[in-house]
C-alpha cells in the first residue's frame, strides 16, 4: 500500500515561486498574472475579447523588448470525411536571437478559446509559461540559437494557426524543435505526452535537460492512436521535431465555464516552466539538433530519475527475460517444485482473472451510465467525485483477484500458480513488444524482478516455508512493478476517465499477477481477509460515490440550449441536445417539447434535439452573392462571395439537397480537391468584414443549393420575449451550439 502511494506521489509537483524569486528563474506568481489578464472572459476566434487577448500578448512581447508581428492569413485544412475548416487566423509571432544560430528551437502554445471557456488552462497555461519563459530568457543573456514564440489561433477549430505558420511564414523553414504547451484540466503535473517519430536523440537531450520529468514512452504510444489532435500534429506532419506538453486532471475544466483562473493549480503552471526554461536553454546551446532512425523507450521513476533506452534494446531484453523464465522454470521442475498441471492452472487463473476484471469493469461501466446515463449530468464524461469509484475499482479488482487465487491455492502451490501467471504475464507481453514498443518498460522490468522473486524459492533448500530473507527479496522486487505500474494506471483514469474501468481493472489485475506471493503471505493466517476487506472497501467507496450530492455551486451541472432562425421561412426555434429540459432550460420548452432533427434549420444529421417554437428577432441572415459564373465540358465554375451582414464571427456552409456534385473549391484562393467527401460543407472562422470569396468547381450545369448558417457566441436579446439568466449551480455544455444564435438562408445558384 505505502508503495502504491508513493506511485502516486510521484506525480506531486515542484514548490511553486513567488514574485521575488531571482528574475533569471521562472515564477508562477508572475505567470499566473498574465492568465488573470487573458482568462477575463471566453475569447473564441473572431471575438471582440480575442482581439484583447491578441493585443494583451503584443503590449508584453513590445515591453520585453522584442518586435513582435501578426501573420493576418486566410488558412484552409480538410480532413477526410469532415467539413473543410477554414479562416482568417491572427498568430502572433515574435524572435528572440541567438548569437550564432543553425536551427530555431520554437515555444508554441494557442490564445484563442472555446466559447464555453474563460481559458485560464486552455490555453492561458502555455500562454503564460510562454511570456513568463522569454522574461527569463532576456535575464540570462543570449542562447546560440534563435528562440521563436509563436503564440498560434484558431487551435480550438481545427489548429488553423499552426497550418498558416507551417504553409506560410518564412521562420518555418528553419525550426529545429517544437515545444508545445497545452492543457485538459486544472491541475496535476505536467506531462511530457507525446514526441515526435526518431525521438531516440531528442530523448538523450531531454533527460539531460529537465529537473523533475513526468513522462513515458506508453503515453506517447496511447496518443499517437487516438483522434486527438494538438498543433504538434501540424508540426509533426510537416517534419518538425517536439514535445508535447499538458496536465489531464480535472477533465471537468475542460472546455467548460469551470476553466477560471480561481480553478488554475499554480504548482502545474510552475512545473510547466520548468519544463520551458531548462528545454530552452539546453536546446538553445546545443550545435544542432539531431534525430537518428529509432524511438526510445523511456519513463521516469518517482519524478526524479528518468530511464531511457533505445528501442533497439526491447526484443534483446524480452528475450533475455524471456531465458531468466525459462531458467527458473527448469529449476523449478528439476528440484520437483512445478507441475506441469499446475503451472497449467496457474496460467488458466491469470486469463480467468484478466477476464473477471474486464468483465467487471464493463459492467461497472454500464452502472455508470445508468447513474449518470443523463447526457447533461456528467461533464466530459466524468463525474466530479470520480475519485470514489476508482478507489472502489481498485478494491474490487483487489477482492476478485485474491479470491480467485486463493481459491487455486486450494488445488496448487504458490509456485505453480505464480509461475503459471508469470508464463501468462510473458505470453502477453509479445504483442505489447511488437505493436506498443514503447509500452513494453512495464511487462519486461515487472516481468524481471517478479521471475527473480520467484527464482530464490527454487533456489532456498525449504520446501514449504518463506524464509524472513526470502520475503524481503519479495518486497523488494515487488517495487518495480508497483512504481512502474500504480502511476500509469493512475494517470490512464485520470485521462480516460470512469468510461475506461475494463481497462483500468485489467491493468490492476496485470499488477496483481506480479504480487502471488505477497498476496499468499498476507493470507497465511486469515486466508479471506484480504479480499473481505477488499470487497468492503469497493462497496464503501462505491457507496460513498452514489451517496455524495452530484452537483453544488462549485461543481454545477451542465445544459445546452441555442436560438436558430431560419431566413427563408421566418420560423426561429429554441433548440437543446440535452435529454430533456432542466429547471431553467424549462423555460424554453413546453413540459413535452417536440424532439427531432433540424434539417430545416441547420446541416446536421443528429436527429434527437429538442425543439420549440421561438419568437423571431429581426436578424439580418448572411448573404451570398454570385461573382461570376463559367461553364465548359466538364460542368460550371461559379465564384460567390459570402458575407456576414450583422457581422458573426463564423459561418458554415453546406451543398445541401440533390443536384451537382462538387468536384474541387477554392477558398480564399487556396484549392482543395473534394475527393470522395459525401457532401461538400465548410467552416469558417474569424469571417472578415468584408467576407470571403469561395469558388465552386461542379462536374455538370445542374444548380446548386447551399445553406449559409453565421453564428454568434450568445443568445439573442428579446424584449418582449425576456428569459432569466442561467443560475450559479448550472453552466453551458461544451458544445458547438451552446448559448449561440445562429441565422440559416438557403441559396441556389
Amino acid at each position: 500500500m505505502l508503495l502504491a502511494i508513493a506511485g502516486v506521489q510521484q506525480l506531486s509537483l515542484t514548490n511553486v515561486a513567488h514574485v521575488s524569486a531571482p528574475p533569471t528563474e521562472f515564477s508562477s506568481a508572475r505567470a499566473m498574472k498574465h492568465i488573470e489578464a487573458i482568462a477575463k472572459s471566453p475569447h473564441p476566434i473572431g471575438s471582440a475579447s480575442h482581439a484583447e487577448v491578441r493585443d494583451y500578448i503584443l503590449g508584453n512581447l513590445t515591453e520585453m523588448g522584442l518586435s513582435p508581428t501578426v501573420q493576418k492569413v486566410p488558412v484552409v485544412s480538410q480532413k477526410p470525411n469532415s467539413a473543410i475548416a477554414a479562416g482568417t487566423v491572427e498568430n502572433i509571432v515574435a524572435k528572440l536571437d541567438g548569437t550564432n544560430s543553425q536551427q530555431a528551437i520554437m515555444l508554441v502554445s494557442h490564445y484563442d478559446s472555446v466559447p464555453t471557456s474563460f481559458g485560464a488552462n486552455d490555453d492561458g497555461f502555455g500562454v503564460s509559461v510562454m511570456l513568463e519563459t522569454l522574461r527569463a530568457l532576456k535575464t540570462r543573456g543570449q542562447l546560440r540559437n534563435d528562440v521563436i514564440f509563436l503564440f498560434s489561433d484558431g487551435e480550438e477549430v481545427g489548429l488553423l494557426g499552426a497550418k498558416a505558420f507551417v504553409d506560410q511564414h518564412p521562420w518555418a523553414r528553419n525550426v529545429g524543435l517544437v515545444l508545445n504547451f497545452d492543457s485538459r484540466g486544472n491541475s496535476g503535473p505536467v506531462i511530457m505526452f507525446e514526441t515526435s517519430p526518431n525521438n531516440q536523440d531528442l530523448i538523450y537531450e531531454f533527460a539531460k535537460a529537465v529537473p523533475r520529468p513526468v513522462a513515458n514512452s506508453l503515453s506517447d504510444e496511447i496518443y499517437r492512436r487516438l483522434p486527438n489532435s494538438t498543433d504538434l500534429n501540424v508540426f509533426k506532419a510537416a517534419g518538425m521535431p517536439g514535445f508535447n506538453f499538458a496536465y489531464i486532471k480535472g477533465v471537468n475544466h475542460h472546455h467548460t465555464a469551470l476553466d477560471t483562473v480561481q480553478g488554475v493549480d499554480e504548482s502545474s503552471i510552475q512545473h510547466g516552466g520548468s519544463y520551458a526554461l531548462a528545454l530552452t536553454t539546453h536546446f538553445g546551446n546545443v550545435a544542432s539538433i539531431t534525430q537518428t532512425k529509432g524511438d526510445a523507450v523511456y519513463f521516469d521513476v518517482l519524478g526524479r530519475a528518468f530511464v531511457h533506452y533505445s528501442e533497439r534494446w526491447v526484443l534483446p531484453l524480452f528475450v533475455f527475460v524471456g531465458l531468466v523464465l525459462a531458467g527458473t522454470a527448469v529449476a523449478g521442475f528439476k528440484r520437483g517444485r512445478l507441475r506441469i498441471g499446475g503451472v497449467g492452472l496457474g496460467l488458466v487463473a491469470f486469463v480467468s482473472t484478466l477476464i473477471t476484471a474486464g468483465v467487471a469493469g464493463a459492467g461497472l461501466s454500464q452502472l455508470m451510465q445508468l447513474l449518470y446515463g443523463e447526457r447533461t449530468s456528467v461533464l466530459q464524461n466524468n463525474s466530479y467525485h470520480s475519485q470514489f469509484y476508482f478507489i472502489s475499482f481498485v478494491a474490487l479488482t483487489l477482492a476478485l483477484a485474491s479470491s480467485l487465487y486463493l481459491l487455486v491455492f486450494k488445488k496448487v502451490s504458490v509456485v505453480d500458480l505464480t509461475m503459471g501467471a508469470l508464463l501468462g504475464f510473458f505470453i502477453l507481453s509479445v504483442p505489447v513488444n511488437w505493436f506498443l514498443p514503447g509500452a513494453s518498460y512495464l511487462f519486461v522490468w515487472s516481468l524481471l524482478f517478479s521471475t527473480i522473486a520467484l527464482a530464490t524459492i527454487f533456489i532456498s533448500r525449504r520446501q514449504n516455508t518463506i524464509s524472513i530473507k526470502q520475503t524481503v527479496v519479495f518486497l523488494a522486487c515487488a517495487i518495480p512493478g508497483i512504481l512502474l505500474f500504480v502511476p500509469v494506471i493512475y494517470l490512464l483514469y485520470t485521462a480516460v476517465t470512469l468510461a475506461a474501468a475494463a481497462i483500468l481493472m485489467m491493468m490492476i489485475a496485470l499488477l496483481l499477477a506480479t504480487l502471488i506471493p505477497h498476496l499468499r503471505l498476507m493470507s497465511t493466517s486469515r486466508t479471506w481477509l484480504v479480499p473481505t476487506l477488499s470487497a468492503l472497501v469497493a462497496a464503501g467507496f462505491f457507496a460513498a460515490g452514489i451517496l455524495t450530492p452530484l452537483y453544488r455551486q462549485d461543481q454545477p451541472k451542465s445544459n445546452n440550449i441555442f436560438y436558430v432562425l431560419n431566413a427563408d421561412s421566418g420560423k426561429a426555434i429554441w433548440a437543446s441536445e440535452d435529454s430533456g429540459p432542466d429547471e431553467w432550460t424549462s423555460q424554453f420548452f413546453p413540459p413535452q417539447p417536440e424532439r427531432g432533427p433540424m434539417s430545416e434549420y441547420i446541416p446536421i444529421g443528429y436527429d434527437g434535439f429538442l425543439k420549440s417554437a421561438a419568437p423571431e428577432v429581426s436578424l439580418p441572415a448572411p448573404q451570398i452573392v454570385l461573382v461570376s459564373e463559367s461553364k465548359n465540358d466538364d460542368g460550371r465554375t461559379i465564384t460567390l462571395r459570402v458575407t456576414s451582414p450583422r457581422q458573426a464571427p463564423s459561418i458554415s456552409l453546406s451543398v445541401v439537397g440533390p443536384g451537382a456534385q462538387i468536384i474541387s473549391s477554392e477558398i480564399a484562393g487556396k484549392n482543395i480537391a473534394s475527393g470522395a467527401r459525401e457532401r461538400w460543407a465548410l467552416n469558417y472562422f474569424a469571417l472578415p468584414q468584408d467576407g470571403v470569396e469561395i469558388s465552386l468547381h461542379t462536374k455538370s450545369a445542374a444548380a446548386v443549393k447551399i445553406r449559409a448558417v453565421d453564428q454568434s457566441y450568445a443568445l439573442p436579446v428579446i424584449p418582449d420575449h425576456p428569459f432569466t439568466a442561467r443560475p450559479n449551480f448550472l453552466i453551458p455544455k461544451p458544445f458547438t451550439y451552446s448559448d449561440a444564435t445562429l441565422v440559416s438562408k438557403t441559396y441556389t445558384f
